[in-house]
């Protein structure tokens, strides 16, 4: 019977724990039941959402970037960059918004 070196018994270790780790552990976070968002179907708008914290008064928020959820104090508060646009001058915010009173289905803020 061969002897096996103890570098070579180390690469196989080795070998066997990515193996098992590729295969068997690489679940989706989407494919646990009641967190996956069909695509196709959209989500549950909140009524009566308003960004407070930045006010385009006569222009419009044309996107939001770098979303964020954020808990201070056991609230939970959605933050994002803005980008606004009055006439031809545009300008960059943060807006948040308090997510209070939110089910447990996947929900979308409006960004006006």
């Amino acid at each position: 019977m061969p002897k096996m070196s103890w570098h070579l018994f180390s690469y196989l270790v080795l070998l066997l724990l990515f193996v098992l780790l590729t295969c068997c552990g690489s679940q989706a976070a989407g494919s646990i039941p009641g967190t996956a968002v069909n695509l196709f179907t959209g989500t549950k708008p909140i009524t009566g959402a308003k960004w407070e914290e930045m006010q385009c008064v006569e222009g419009s928020v044309r996107s939001l970037r770098v979303p964020s959820l954020v808990e201070v104090d056991g609230a939970v508060f959605a933050v994002a960059e803005a980008q606004c646009k009055n006439g031809s001058v545009s300008f960059t915010g943060i807006l948040s918004q308090h997510l209070k009173g939110i089910g447990t289905e996947p929900t979308e803020i409006p960004m006006g």
